[in-house]
């Protein structure tokens, strides 16, 4: 305080005053000595003692300044540091013989997901669906595909999935809904209200023109946007296939129904929404060409254009904001604890996919979970450290202040983790993707190294290869059913590559998946600052710090060869670190102490290390701060 400086400073004067006139008194009337050197040593022990006491003040402050600030903001919602996975319904597992994975196989197995440590569930469209595109394309949104079971089975699973404490979300597509919908057929006759439920357009030249589009948007699977329909003698615009019609956003009452639809399934206990496709759900109002991206000769490719007037227009996301009101009024209104959230996929610019977080002024509120594929562009073979840091930082930086981070190594849209990674370090990118603070989404059997199965007909479309069937052991149909055949081949590498085998297994990729879910509990990596580096080229660190805790340090070594990692020079690490992760096959084991300066990892190797860095420099702060307190009481 300035009070205490001034007055500390003016009480300086007036003792140096008084030794000058003593010094004076004693030279002239040669005094004794006694007066003098008393008034001497005050002055001295008190000029020592300001001294100290700035000195230990400075001291306390700067050890205050230089640790990190604490990263928790109060309690955490269940979404912000879940695990989640996503359960393909179709191939997860079978119970009825039939060959197509329910939901009563799903019901059967979700002690396989607590087990692992999962504490969310992203559940692929179930409803009913002709499954020209296995699900995406919804006939109903309030009856469940009967090859998937009924409502009563849904109901169930949510409830035996609330008693797991693992929350349930749904793949909501909002775009568009199979041509068999009953909205659209009724839109195709003009009747019933359901005339401009779908986007409706004469031919370019005029009502009848049946032999030139409206203009020449082109679907995402390739060629026109546009199917003519003879009974309306117009063109409807399907931005995927020709059996998935675009819903008319801009029909108030469209809105109204699929708002319907997410009330209904909220009062069935579900715990949120995944919005398939959302950035495609309004296109230009004008319906203009759209430029030619010179990416392509092919006037058929998706890549022929810049999709500037089919995507991202400012009206989606008024809808997500709209949506998420609904919900966050939702949960209020019902005295509900725990949030119900929206997740969006939306395939778009860095500044376009953070819009889905809240408006650009903050002011509202959007997704709590927009989809980052980050890690699935950049986690592929011949990948390097470098690129998977710029990979993190990307999203991190552009992400606004105060939102949570998802990070997703795979999908039903890509080619599996362990296919594109490699089977060796599939295990690498668990460490990665669980170090990083937010939430982790895990697709179905990466957590046994599942890889893509190629060695077969396509029977939808090229995403086949990775949505084959579980692999749960080593007997036919690799346990995922009891019938003679599947709906997609089962991988012929099943009878090593399996759930029961990996159980078995010490040490192997799902068991490590288990030891990383549970050091994702700690406050650490819940609330921990987060700081990456590329060491070289083969080798990320991660480090999580929450003070005054312990850190981690998550090392990584993607390469093919032996490294030594030196953390002391790195970081500012002195003392030894403990190993609380290491990969299969580790020099090392659980808990033994190893010098931060001679870290060394195995070709595909990794290894998590904790330091206790953190407590010594609160010791360090306790210590000035008792020194402190005693002397103030002491002087």
């Amino acid at each position: 305080m300035p009070g205490s400086t001034f007055g500390s400073t003016h009480f300086n004067y007036i003792y140096e005053d008084k030794i000058n006139q003593l010094s004076n008194d004693h030279l002239k009337n040669d005094r004794s000595n006694s007066e003098t050197i008393v008034m001497i040593q005050s002055y001295y022990c008190f000029q020592f003692k300001n001294m100290l006491k700035h000195l230990i003040l400075s001291l306390f402050l700067l050890t205050l300044t230089e640790s990190k600030p604490f990263v928790d903001d109060g309690p955490k919602q269940w979404w912000q540091i879940a695990n989640f996975y996503q359960l393909y319904p179709r191939s997860f597992k079978d119970s009825d013989g039939d060959g197509i994975g329910d939901i009563k196989g799903m019901i059967a197995n979700l002690d396989h997901l607590s087990d692992l440590g999962i504490t969310a569930a992203w559940l692929s469209p179930i409803f009913a669906s002709p499954q020209r595109d296995l699900g995406y394309d919804v006939a109903d949104f309030y009856t469940i595909n009967p090859e998937y079971g009924n409502m009563t089975d849904f109901e169930n699973l949510v409830k035996r999935s609330h008693e797991l404490g693992i929350k349930l979300m749904l793949d909501f597509v909002p775009n568009h809904t199979s041509d068999l919908h009953k909205w659209f057929e009724d839109s195709v006759k003009k009747i019933n209200g359901k005339d401009e439920y779908y986007i409706w357009k004469n031919g370019a030249n005029g009502p009848g023109d049946d032999q030139n589009p409206p203009n020449n948007w082109v679907s995402v699977f390739g060629g026109p946007a546009w199917t003519y329909r003879e009974e309306r003698k117009q063109w409807y615009l399907h931005q995927f296939t020709k059996y998935q019609p675009d819903l008319n956003y801009r029909n108030l009452e469209v809105k109204k129904e699929m708002t319907n639809v997410l009330k209904f399934y909220l009062d069935k206990g579900i715990d949120g929404f995944r919005l398939d496709a959302i950035n495609h759900m309004y296109e230009d109002i004008q319906f203009r060409n759209e430029p030619l991206s010179n990416w392509t000769n092919d006037p058929n490719s998706y890549d022929y254009l810049l999709h500037i007037y089919t995507k991202d227009q400012n009206d989606t996301y008024d809808v997500v904001y709209e949506w998420r009101e609904f919900l966050d009024n939702y949960t209020r209104t019902n005295n509900l604890t725990d949030d119900k959230i929206l997740m969006t996929e939306a395939y778009a610019s860095i500044e376009d996919t953070m819009r889905y977080y809240q408006s650009s002024d903050g002011k509202r509120m959007g997704a709590q979970m927009p989809f980052n594929f980050e890690l699935i562009y950049n986690l592929e073979n011949g990948t390097t450290a470098p690129r998977i840091k710029r990979s993190i930082d990307f999203w991190l930086d552009n992400m606004p202040s105060g939102r949570t981070p998802s990070w997703v190594v795979g999908s039903h849209d890509h080619s599996r983790l362990a296919s594109r990674f490699g089977t060796q370090r599939a295990g690498l990118a668990n460490v990665i993707m669980m170090s990083l603070p937010g939430t982790c989404i895990t697709y179905y059997g990466e957590e046994i190294a599942m890889v893509d199965n190629k060695d077969f007909e396509i029977v939808v479309d090229g995403r086949d290869y990775n949505r084959t069937p579980m692999q749960w052991d080593n007997t036919t149909n690799a346990g995922f059913t009891n019938g003679n055949s599947t709906w997609l081949p089962v991988h012929a590498n099943y009878k090593e590559v399996n759930v029961a085998t990996a159980k078995a297994t010490p040490n192997s990729i799902y068991h490590q998946f288990q030891e990383l879910t549970q050091l994702r509990t700690s406050p650490e990596w819940t609330d921990g600052e987060l700081e990456t580096k590329a060491i070289n080229d083969n080798v990320l660190l991660i480090v999580r710090r929450f003070e005054p805790l312990h850190s981690y340090y998550s090392v990584i070594n993607i390469g093919s060869n032996n490294e030594k990692v030196n953390l002391a020079q790195i970081t500012n690490i002195t003392a030894n670190v403990r190993i609380a992760f290491m990969m299969p096959g580790s020099n090392y084991t659980l808990n033994e102490l190893v010098p931060a300066d001679n870290v060394m990892l195995g070709k595909y190797d990794a290894v998590v290390l904790r330091s206790s860095a953190a407590i010594a420099n609160l010791s360090a702060v306790f210590l000035v701060f008792i020194l402190f307190k005693a002397f103030i009481i002491y002087i």
